[in-house]
Order: C-alpha cells, then sequence, then structure tokens
C-alpha cells in the first residue's frame, strides 16, 4: 500500500478576483453530476475551484473534500455540508450604430438646344426658253426578201427504256428477349449494442471493459484485473462510494498492488491509496495524480490493468465511468 497521501489538486487557483461568485447553500447536498474533486479545509475554497474548472457548474463541500459538479442536482439534507452553485456572468447588449441614410443628389435639368433656322432662298428668274430644233428626216430603207429554208426531216431520237426500281426487304425483328433488372437490397442497419449499467469502459467507444479475473484473493491479498470483451456478467460491475470504485459481486476496492503497479480489488481501506478520480478521458490516482488506470497494449481482450504515467491520447489509458451509479 502507498504509505505516503497526496491530494489531489483538478485545477490551479486564480489570484486575481474572478468575474463569478457562488450562491451558497449550507447543510444541503446536491446529489449527482460529479465531475473532479479537491481537498479543501474552507468549504468556501470550493467556489474558487469550480471556476477555475471547465464545465463546473456547482460544488458540494463536505469533510474537507469540493466535489466539482457539471451541473446542480436534486438538493438532499446534509448537515455539516455546504453547496453552491456558481452565477453566470451578466450579459452585456452592444447597440449597434445607426447609419444616417445618404441623400440622392437631384440632377438639374439641361436646357433643350434651340432650334436652327434655315437661311430663305430667293426666288429664281424664269428660265429662258431655248429654241426648239428642227426634226431630221429618217431615209427610207429598201425591202429585204425572207430567207428561203430547206426541208430536209430532222432525225428521230432513239426511245430510252425505263428503269425498274429494286424492292428493299423490310427488317424483321430480333426474337432476343430483353434482360431483367433485379432489384438492389436495403443495407440491414446494425443496432448498437447497450452498455450494460455499472460497466468501467476500456479504450475508446467501450472496447473492451475492466473484469476482475478471479474469485479468492492471492498472497498480496488482491484479485487481479483485465480488459475483457462487456458482457454485463457481475464480474464487470462496479459502483462509486465517494472516491472508490467499489466491485459489486465482491465487495472489494480497485487499487493498484504496491510491488507490481498492477490494479487489483482488494478489501476496502476506503484511504487515498485506493481512491480514483475521472479527469478529462482518464480515470486518475488520487494518491499520485500522475498516475492513469492502464490497460497493456497492444490494447485486446484479456490485456491486465495497472497504473502507469499518464500519457495524453494513449487509446489504453482511456477510460469511461459514466454508466458506474453512486455518489463520488
Amino acid at each position: 500500500m502507498v504509505s505516503t497521501r497526496t491530494f489531489l489538486t483538478t485545477a490551479a487557483l486564480v489570484s486575481s478576483v474572478l468575474a463569478q461568485t457562488c450562491s451558497v447553500f449550507p447543510d444541503v447536498d446536491f446529489e449527482g453530476n460529479d465531475i473532479a474533486q479537491t481537498e479543501r479545509s474552507d468549504a468556501s475554497k470550493c467556489c474558487t475551484d469550480c471556476q477555475a474548472t471547465p464545465g463546473c457548474k456547482a460544488y458540494n463541500w463536505d469533510s474537507g473534500v469540493c466535489y466539482l459538479k457539471s451541473k446542480r442536482g436534486p438538493s438532499i439534507s446534509a448537515p455539516g455540508t455546504v453547496s453552491g452553485v456558481v452565477k453566470p456572468k451578466p450579459t452585456t447588449t452592444t447597440l449597434k450604430p445607426t447609419v444616417k441614410p445618404t441623400s440622392v443628389p437631384t440632377p438639374k435639368a439641361t436646357p433643350a438646344p434651340k432650334p436652327t433656322l434655315a437661311p430663305t432662298e430667293k426666288p429664281s428668274p424664269n428660265p429662258t426658253p431655248s429654241p426648239t430644233p428642227k426634226p431630221t428626216p429618217v431615209p427610207t430603207q429598201q425591202p429585204t426578201s425572207a430567207p428561203t429554208f430547206s426541208s430536209t426531216p430532222l432525225p428521230t431520237p432513239n426511245p430510252t427504256p425505263a428503269t425498274t426500281p429494286f424492292s428493299t426487304p423490310v427488317p424483321t425483328p430480333s426474337s432476343t428477349p430483353s434482360p431483367t433488372v433485379e432489384p438492389t437490397p436495403e443495407p440491414t442497419t446494425v443496432e448498437p449494442t447497450p452498455v450494460p449499467r455499472g460497466s468501467i469502459g476500456i479504450g475508446a467507444n467501450f472496447a473492451f471493459c475492466l473484469e476482475v479475473a478471479g474469485a479468492s484473493p492471492g498472497s498480496n491479498g488482491g484479485i487481479p484485473t483485465r480488459a475483457a470483451s462487456c458482457n454485463g456478467s457481475p464480474t464487470q460491475l462496479w459502483r462509486w462510494v465517494k472516491m472508490y470504485l467499489v466491485h459489486q459481486a465482491s465487495g472489494m476496492c480497485l487499487g493498484p498492488d504496491p510491488t507490481t503497479a498492477q490494479a487489483h480489488v482488494f478489501k476496502c481501506s476506503f484511504d487515498y491509496d485506493q481512491a480514483w478520480a475521472p479527469m478529462d478521458v482518464n480515470l486518475v490516482f488520487v494518491a499520485d495524480t500522475h498516475l492513469c488506470l492502464t490497460a497493456t497494449s497492444p490494447l485486446q481482450a484479456n490485456q491486465t490493468v495497472s497504473s502507469q504515467p499518464c500519457v495524453r491520447g494513449n487509446d489504453a489509458q482511456t477510460i469511461d465511468v459514466t454508466y458506474v451509479d453512486g455518489k463520488m
């Protein structure tokens, strides 16, 4: 077991004055919607942590722990606890400037050109008539005798025989039948398999589920876990109890082996060496926030699971706990 306790800090503190404040509700707890948590001895610090955590809208402080939430859940009585809701920033309305219409200039009328008067012509004097010439006499022609033609008969042309046209045969239609077009079958839509409640997904899109691989504890007092195909069996079902993932079938808590770092289920100590917190797509080990729950690569069935240094974008460290019920 890890002997040194360290605390998980899910968001950096902001030293300047934030633009948002929180509405505080003493002795009230908001159920569900937990996304992260921080350690705070002062409940008023939870408001600052929630404002600095993306997606946080409310919180609940209980026994030195700020449970940061994505939204306000149902209110229940919880003496000694403090809950709060982040107030939204006021909306500022910016008035658009009014554009004055531009006046269109009125065109000036162009005066019509004055007509030009043609000069007045003076009347021409009456012309002087020319004298009429005398006619020239035409000489008398002698009559010409008509020519005499020969009486030679014209040749008779030979008759041209008529041409008989060839008859064009009518085409016979082919007896080949037209091809029959088969209808294209519509593709069958495969419905996705629903994820069983209580399952912890490993890999993108719930490729595998976290499963307890055994029934009795080993020499270290724990039972090992592994990545397995999701089937909804009791060996794959979990629930949250505060920061601890409890295996429903055995009642034991998930934690890394102090020697091998392999993830086992041990008898619940409810201490930081068995505490986990979801951060983005990872499941972070609270006792050492640089470690994430990780399946052995390549990601496939029956691979062991352990706590390893967190690496951004590692699909083997994609852990989905959205289907795990209980209170964080």
